[in-house]
């Protein structure tokens, strides 16, 4: 085919908004969540005998049943409860509410955004709780392939954004440091010796639209306030799911990607307004 007939759709083409969600919508909270037999706490058992089981299968959270048979009715933490047999399970545990439950096909990111007020949800199929999700889960794959998505819906909107704001009489390596110019030059210069990507705002890394962004205290933010975010953005969430590490190996670290997964969101909808 001819490059003259060969007319290659933006990313950005099409209702941001609507493919946004339904990217979203078509990753489940069940694909991170265990589904299937649990392990459970006894509504009328000793905290100790709970706190117990929670260790032998490294739990963090246990759902609490009504009898060995009975329905599920809340939700045990394993966390800061005193092992003292003389208290039961039913006097500490979270009774059964909304707060503590997601839907079964729910956005996994929906749990994601929440999870450091509402770190354990019980998973409702239909009127059946099927399994649970917590907080210690957000490492799997499908969680890294939602966030990654996230992020990179962010970059593409940023550079629309500088594209605009710079306009078409400047370049953007006028706005780094001359090193940092240089690199991103010389990158532009391979990919068009390669036939690849002629816009110079492709040749920009990451970092390089921060900077430009800080400059031109772009969506009227301050350049403290810009720097914060993208440097947690950056550093939290996009560093260590692009080389495949691990980012939420203690709860703080967790809490951390929660925290930057939000600002994500808002930062989509500061460059969207």
């Amino acid at each position: 085919m001819s490059d003259d007939l060969f007319r290659p759709a933006a990313s950005l083409d099409g209702d941001q908004d609507a493919i946004l969600s339904h990217l979203e919508r078509n990753t489940p909270v069940r694909l991170m969540a265990t589904i299937g037999a649990f392990v459970a706490a006894y509504a009328e058992e000793s905290v100790a005998e709970a706190v117990g089981r929670a260790d032998k299968h490294r739990f963090d959270y246990l759902p609490v049943c009504d009898g060995t048979d009975g329905p599920v009715v809340g939700l045990f933490a394993r966390k800061d409860i005193s092992s003292d047999r003389a208290v039961r399970v039913c006097d500490v545990m979270q009774p059964l509410s909304s707060a503590n439950l997601i839907a079964i096909d729910a956005p996994l990111l929906q749990f994601v955004l929440s999870a450091d007020t509402a770190p354990c949800r019980l998973i409702l199929d239909d009127t059946e709780i099927r399994g649970l999700v917590t907080l210690s889960d957000i490492q799997r794959l499908p969680v890294r392939t939602a966030l990654f998505s996230l992020f990179i819906h962010l970059e593409l909107v940023l550079t629309v954004v500088l594209r605009r704001e710079i306009g078409p009489d400047r370049s953007p390596f006028e706005f780094l440091s001359s090193n940092r110019a240089e690199n991103a030059r010389n990158r532009w210069e391979s990919s068009q010796f390669n036939s690849m990507d002629h816009d110079p705002y492709s040749a920009l890394q990451f970092g390089d639209k921060k900077t430009i962004a800080k400059k031109l205290k772009l969506c009227g933010l301050s350049g403290t306030r810009i720097d914060r975010d993208l440097n947690s953005i950056e550093k939290i969430l996009r560093n260590p799911i692009a080389h495949g590490a691990n980012y939420a190996l203690t709860m703080p670290a967790a809490l951390e990607l929660v925290r930057a997964t939000r600002l994500v969101k808002s930062w989509i909808g500061y460059l969207r307004q």
